[in-house]
């Protein structure tokens, strides 16, 4: 079963910059696919309705310093 999830990105001033709807199968597997987004978002956090599932951030060295 399918569940929607929300992945935001999110600036480096802690500001949501975009949002996209996705489905997938469970928890694990939306953090997983939101990694994907990092090469272009400093910063992607990954909901479920009103539930926070997880907060990801670029590494420095992925950054292009």
């Amino acid at each position: 079963m399918q569940t929607t999830y929300r992945i935001y990105s999110v600036s480096e001033r802690d500001v949501i910059t975009g949002a996209f709807d996705r489905d997938f199968s469970d928890d694990t597997h939306a953090v997983d696919q939101a990694r994907r987004y990092l090469a272009a978002h400093p910063v992607v956090e990954v909901w479920q309705v009103d539930r926070m599932v997880g907060r990801l951030e670029r590494a420095p060295s992925d950054a292009g310093i």
